[in-house]
């Protein structure tokens, strides 16, 4: 069964899942992660010249929903960091840090409504 949302529907969750992304992105940089260079948030990619994007993001009912891609198992000094509880634990904190700050955002959000 393949879902479609209409784009008036999916538009206020591509704004927050990007809004999420980003918060990520900046809780893994206070955490003194590295992050990749281009473009790290981005609704779709392409492969072998096909515009795409995740099943896993497409194919869901969640409305705020990211991929996160923590490390390259292919390159040697990522896979020996990974294998650092230090770094994993860096990863785990920024992530932490965004989902609280998503969820304080949605209670404002949630607040401005009800009024």
């Amino acid at each position: 069964m393949t879902l479609h949302f209409s784009r008036k529907t999916f538009l206020p969750y591509q704004n927050l899942s990007r809004e999420f992304g980003e918060d990520i992105i900046e809780s893994l940089k206070k955490q003194g992660m590295g992050v990749g260079g281009r473009r790290p948030v981005r609704p779709y990619y392409y492969r072998e010249g096909e515009r795409t994007l995740p099943a896993i993001l497409r194919f869901n009912r969640i409305p705020t929903s990211v991929l996160v891609e923590v490390a390259n198992l292919n390159n040697p000094a990522d896979r020996k960091d990974i294998l650092k509880a230090q770094t994993r634990q860096r990863i785990a904190a920024g992530i932490a840090e965004a989902v609280l700050l998503q969820k304080k955002r949605a209670a404002v959000n949630l607040a401005k409504k009800d009024s």
